[in-house]
């Protein structure tokens, strides 16, 4: 019915609940609450976008297909370079060369402009003219006209995909040279380089909500709460896309917190083409398309998740706030 993200959710459900128009038919059409927590608020806004997209919503009032994003993606060949991409737009792409999404089309060009300028990655098509502007201005690694240079390139580029992927340890001589720079009373240059620390940063903030490129997905943990029940959260993913996340509570009496990690993997991988399984105890099983860092994302929501994936669902349906009397006429 509506899909929504909010970082206090108590006054997001109140306003909801006390609202007129769209608000008022969530409260009176509503029976169930379904909530999924996220790392950060990047994450969440990913989240709502996708889901959005794959439910259609009718309350929502933002086009699901004005919603998709920009991701990047490492373009094939021996020297590869990064591009930006729609994967609405039926583009291929293959999930360990695609980074991403970005919000919008500048963010892309600024983030792209960035890895590439930071790593020297090329920016030219390589079309056997010779050597490019940026390989003159010493701004690339010169393949254009060295192809032996072909394992260094690959170690920029292999840095530059972590990158991508989370793991900002590639920026420490960064911030080393602001510091410099800074210290030098070079303030200009200072400046330079905190704005492209600040573009690789935010190009940096993990996600693991969307993976374009990726397949089907069941992914769960369990453990023993301090009540002394067995609960376990599985997540749903569909289209490298996490769509539900499903909570089992086995009672007490289950002996090990396995039991309810099976029962929530057999919910959330119903109906599923071919899932990967990814457990923390098991590790990953099954096709290739979820990375390391992939599965220990998707891993910490569903602990982050846990808590909460057994209770969020409402037994009662909500009722509309009553509405406040009418001021009386003036005498």
């Amino acid at each position: 019915m509506y899909v929504g993200k909010a970082t206090d959710l108590r006054h997001r459900v109140r306003s909801h609940l006390n609202a007129q128009g769209r608000g008022r038919a969530i409260a009176a059409q509503a029976a169930t609450l379904d909530l999924i927590l996220t790392r950060t608020p990047y994450e969440a806004a990913v989240l709502e976008s996708s889901l959005i997209r794959h439910h259609r919503p009718p309350l929502n009032r933002a086009d699901p297909l004005a919603l998709g994003f920009w991701y990047l993606r490492l373009s094939d060949g021996p020297f590869p370079r990064l591009e930006r991409f729609r994967p609405d737009r039926g583009e291929p792409c293959a999930a360990d060369r695609t980074f991403g999404p970005c919000v919008s089309y500048r963010e892309a060009e600024d983030l792209i402009a960035a890895v590439s300028d930071h790593f020297r990655l090329r920016t030219c098509r390589l079309d056997g003219s010779g050597r490019c502007a940026r390989a003159y201005a010493d701004h690339c690694i010169p393949v254009c006209d060295e192809p032996e240079r072909r394992e260094r390139y690959a170690r920029a580029v292999a840095q530059a995909s972590r990158l991508l992927r989370g793991d900002t340890a590639a920026l420490a001589p960064l911030r080393r040279r602001i510091a410099a720079a800074a210290a030098e009373r070079r303030f200009e240059t200072a400046a330079a380089l905190a704005r492209r620390l600040r573009a690789l940063e935010r190009g940096a903030i993990p996600q693991s909500v969307v993976r374009p490129g990726g397949g089907d997905a069941a992914v769960a943990c369990a453990r023993r709460c301090p009540d002394g029940h067995c609960r376990a959260a599985a997540l749903r993913v569909q289209g490298g896309a996490l769509i539900a996340v499903i909570g089992v509570d086995a009672g007490p009496a289950a002996t090990a917190p396995a039991a309810a990690q099976r029962a929530a993997l057999r919910t959330a991988a119903g109906g599923l083409r071919d899932p990967v399984i990814v457990t923390a105890t098991a590790g990953r099983t099954g096709g290739g398309w979820v990375t390391r860092e992939h599965a220990r994302g998707l891993l910490e929501l569903a602990l982050l998740n846990l808590p909460h994936a057994a209770a969020v669902r409402v037994s009662s349906p909500c009722r509309p706030a009553a509405p406040r009397p009418s001021p009386p006429p003036p005498p």
